[in-house]
């Protein structure tokens, strides 16, 4: 696994380095910290940047509707997958997600970056 620094990881002033396991766990505690008492589009804002990814067009399904609502950290490594090694079924064998995690991922995070699935 790769590792990164997280600016904002809880409990630290100065970050903290990790594995994508660990970045979850970090993303899990910064969600954990959103005001859920504001407006539904600031709180899924807060939760988009929990998880790692920019407030952006290609992250507008992210915790926006009933299926795109798992934060997934990931290693490098496998930032540009297919869905042809895993075969999940109901998917596309061929999903071209590897561009806009590499976009859309926060890199102070930490290396392999993050997306929103089912």
């Amino acid at each position: 696994c790769g590792s990164g620094v997280f600016p904002d990881c809880p409990g630290s002033s100065t970050g903290c380095v990790g594995t994508a396991w660990e970045r979850n766990l970090a993303a899990a505690n910064s969600a954990r910290q959103v005001n859920l008492d504001q407006p539904w589009n600031v709180v899924r804002q807060e939760i988009v940047r929990a998880c790692g990814l920019r407030v952006q067009t290609s992250t507008s399904h992210c915790f926006n509707d009933f299926n795109h609502v798992d934060c997934c950290t990931m290693r490098a490594d496998n930032t540009h997958r297919t869905n042809k090694e895993s075969r999940v079924v109901g998917m596309h064998a061929v999903n071209f997600l590897g561009e806009h995690i590499v976009d859309a991922s926060i890199r102070d995070y930490g290396e392999g970056g993050s997306w929103c699935t089912c």
